[in-house]
């Protein structure tokens, strides 16, 4: 093997290494609780609370960080939510309020192409398939795709 292909191959082995280390397995029993982060628009209707067609529970601990921003306030915000997930349920600890850009940060279960109901509109999260993982992406201008996700260093 040549010295070039060679050192392309332990790259590619380093790489696929570390993506594997810094990325987390679903919640298991052994593994129950999981953080998560997500941001998109909030729909917030009967004291329901989701973000992208996915249920998030507000409790009384769960913290507005701006002044401006509570449960009369939330339906059809831009968002960034931060909790855990815990025997199927996503428990909100922290809300904000965000502007809408091109960079999200998301945390969570990767499938089938899929983050919190973004659809991947490249190959960026096939390494990250059935994990859960914290990544940057680019959203795009419809908010209904993302791309070029890679792992939040």
């Amino acid at each position: 093997m040549s010295p070039i292909l060679s050192r392309s191959a332990a790259a590619l082995a380093i790489a696929l290494s570390l993506s594997v280390a810094h990325a987390a397995t679903k919640p298991t029993p052994q593994n129950p609780i999981q953080p998560f982060e997500v941001e998109g628009v909030a729909h917030y209707e009967n004291g329901v609370l989701t973000v992208n067609g996915v249920e998030l529970e507000l409790g009384h601990n769960s913290k507005f960080e701006d002044w401006w921003l509570n449960r009369a306030t939330l339906n059809g915000r831009w968002v960034k939510v931060e909790g855990f997930h815990q025997s199927g349920r996503f428990q909100v600890d922290e809300v904000d309020g965000e502007n809408r850009d091109n960079d999200v940060e998301l945390m969570g279960w990767v499938s089938d192409g899929t983050l919190w109901g973004y659809q991947a509109s490249d190959e960026s999260l096939d390494p990250f398939n059935h994990q859960w993982v914290q990544l940057d992406c680019t959203l795009s201008q419809n908010s209904h795709q993302i791309s070029q996700c890679h792992l939040d260093n």
